[in-house]
């Protein structure tokens, strides 16, 4: 899954850039997160421009599309199409809908891939796409449910660059303690796609190398946090982790 995973992230770009391209930005980069719309399989960027105008990436079609008010009114083909398509696509569109702003295809971090060429394509292994979308909706299911169950109040966006679905929660104003958790690809930490969980106090990350006692997933030694491999994890389950690093921050 891993490469297919890439392909995902890659694409994805179109949507970060429009972010960077059409909203004002946001000190924490929130302007370029992006929402996972489970009903439509796809991931999409806030809305811009006068109509609610937004960019989608349907995961299961391989599409990307174009959205008025909730509405595809056009879409592209990712995995027939190469980079210079898609970027003409998009200029195209907004031109059409008259956004005022130019689309640039730039950004303010680095990605672990070489840079896309003009005539560079996708692909998304149809079996692993799948998997994929059933991993981020069982996900944002879990982190819905774990925000009203314990009265806790988050966005639940997946951030461009390092490609996780997550939350930040405050646990106790008091004290300054927040919990990150989310749904991450494989990277330096985890071979494989997996949720993670850790603590802020006044800022900084609490430190966990010290913990014991979980269910499933294991306290770091070699990070600040908990992991747990996602490919197997229900949403009861997905929860029942999040809930145990958060009673273990709020010792």
């Amino acid at each position: 899954m891993k490469q297919t995973l890439e392909q995902i992230h890659l694409a994805s770009q179109y949507l970060a850039a429009a972010g960077i391209s059409f909203l004002p930005q946001m000190d924490d980069d929130s302007h370029i997160n992006l929402g996972w719309d489970e009903e439509n399989n796809r991931l999409t960027t806030h809305p811009f421009g006068k109509a609610e105008f937004q960019i989608g990436l349907n995961i299961k079609s391989g599409e990307l599309e174009w959205l008025k008010n909730g509405r595809v009114v056009s879409k592209i083909n990712v995995l027939t199409s190469t980079h210079k398509d898609l970027l003409n696509w998009i200029n195209r569109e907004v031109l059409i809908h008259e956004i005022g702003k130019d689309y640039q295809y730039q950004f303010n971090y680095d990605l672990p891939y070489a840079p896309i060429g003009n005539g560079d394509s996708f692909h998304f292994d149809q079996e692993e796409r799948l998997a994929y979308i059933r991993l981020l909706t069982t996900a944002q299911r879990a982190f819905k449910g774990f925000l009203v169950d314990n009265d806790l109040a988050s966005p639940i966006r997946l951030w461009p660059h390092h490609f996780d679905l997550g939350i930040y929660a405050q646990l106790n104003a008091e004290m300054g303690l927040y919990l990150s958790a989310g749904l991450a690809i494989s990277d330096s930490l985890v071979e494989d796609v997996y949720y993670y969980a850790s603590g802020w106090k006044e800022g900084k990350v609490i430190p966990t190398s010290a913990f014991k006692g979980l269910d499933q997933g294991d306290w770091r030694s070699d990070w600040a946090g908990a992991t747990l491999l996602a490919g197997k994890v229900n949403e009861a389950e997905a929860k029942h982790f999040l809930k145990q690093a958060q009673a273990k921050f709020l010792i």
